[in-house]
This record gives C-alpha cells, structure tokens and sequence, in this order.
C-alpha cells in the first residue's frame, strides 16, 4: 500500500536535501522546516562518532526518501526503476540489481526525490479531478507537463473552477513559463502559483475572480499578465 506523503512533505524533503547538499550547516533551521514525522525521526537519532549533525541530518533523509520508494506500489517502482535505468545506460529490464544500484546511488539521491515528487503531484492532482471529466483533462494535461521538458501548461476552456495546489514543485518551478488558464470559471487561484520562479506569461482571463493571490507579487519574472475579464477590484503590486 502506498505511503509517499503529501506534496507540501516530499518538498520539504527535497527542500532540506538540496540545502545540506549544498554544504549548509544551518541544522536546526532545516529540522525546524520538516515535516513533524520526519522532524521526530532526525532528533531520535543517536550521535554518531565522527558524524557532523549534518552529516547525520543528510542520512536521515537518505533513509525517508528509500523509505518512501520501498513502500510504494510494484508498480510505481518498477517505473522509478525502468527511469533510472534510461539514466544510467542499464538497457537490459532483466538487470534489477544495476537499477537498485542507481536508486540506492547515494550521489542521485536528489533524482530520486525530485521523482517521489512527481508521484506525489500526480496522487494530489488526480484527487483533486475525481470523476469530472473537463479536470480529468486538466489532470491528464498538468502530469504530460511533468513528465516532459516544455515550459508551457495550457488548461484553458476546460470549465475549470478551482486548479489544484501543486505548483511548488521542482519541475514547475524550474520550468513553467507560460501558464494559460484562460476562459474558465475560476474564483480563485492557489497560493502556490507565486512559487513558480520561471513564470514570465500568465494569462487568467475570462474567469470569475475576484481577487488574485498575495504570492502573485513575488513572481519577479514575470512580464506578461492578462486579468481581463473577471471581477477583479483591486490588482497586486508587481
């Protein structure tokens, strides 16, 4: 049965890896920002002679994130195996052991979270669809983003009222440019549309908001914003 956490968890996850990878020593501000599970887990731990904290720190999360692998279905990895595979040059699907090599390569580490967290947008954003079949689109639509290499998500005219939470990802962040949701019924947009750091175009309009999401005005690249056509009353400072 699957236990891959939430998105908000396997970010902070990733979040914490990236910041001790990068040489940070700063241990109590990065236990501070995990998740209470994992938090508890880091401060149980034992000293281990000749370790740092960070050292220790960085273990840990090496064990959650092979935990979070282990426990996820046959299926799921399997495809984790099979991407780490195409990494890695391994083209026999026969030679398991060289494709557990890779995932247990503590140098990719940070690979095999980036794709915990895809699993986990992926989880998030079919539940937000349920069985609407314009939101199965829009799903169907945001996971080809993911899993490609384009920098643009069209989810215009769908009859959309709400977007599902999820643009605090890495792949969203690192590559979304473009965002359309152009001619839908949305009231609201998430707060995490502000996170998106490569955003230069959105374009909202032909919705029904009536206001735009505080995090908008950190979006620093972002020089193309179509609100036309909503019931907008006051505008962010951008």
């Amino acid at each position: 049965m699957s236990i891959i956490p939430n998105l908000r968890e396997v970010h902070a996850l990733r979040e914490a890896y990236q910041a001790l990878s990068q040489g940070s020593q700063d241990t109590n501000q990065i236990i501070a920002q995990l998740p209470d599970s994992f938090r508890q887990r880091i401060l149980s731990l034992p000293d281990a002679g000749g370790s740092t904290r960070a050292e220790q720190l960085l273990a840990s999360i090496r064990d959650a994130a092979h935990e979070m692998y282990e426990n996820e279905s046959p299926e799921v990895q399997d495809r984790i195996r099979s991407v780490f595979s195409g990494c890695f040059g391994v083209r026999n699907t026969q030679e398991d052991t060289s494709r557990e090599n890779a995932i247990n390569d503590t140098d990719e580490m940070g690979s095999l979270i980036n794709f915990l967290e895809i699993i986990s947008v992926k989880k998030e954003v079919l539940a937000w669809a349920g069985s609407d079949a314009d939101s199965q689109e829009a799903a169907e639509r945001i996971m080809t983003f993911m899993n490609g290499t384009g920098n643009r998500l069209d989810l215009k005219s769908l009859e959309l009222t709400s977007l599902p939470d999820i643009f605090d990802n890495a792949q969203m962040k690192s590559r979304l440019t473009n965002l359309d949701v152009f001619g839908n019924q949305l009231i609201s947009l998430p707060e995490s549309i502000g996170m998106l750091n490569s955003l230069t175009a959105l374009n909202v309009s032909r919705n029904q908001l009536t206001s735009l999401p505080e995090s908008i005005e950190t979006l620093t690249s972002l020089t193309y914003l179509d609100v036309s056509s909503n019931r907008l009353t006051s505008l962010p400072h951008l």
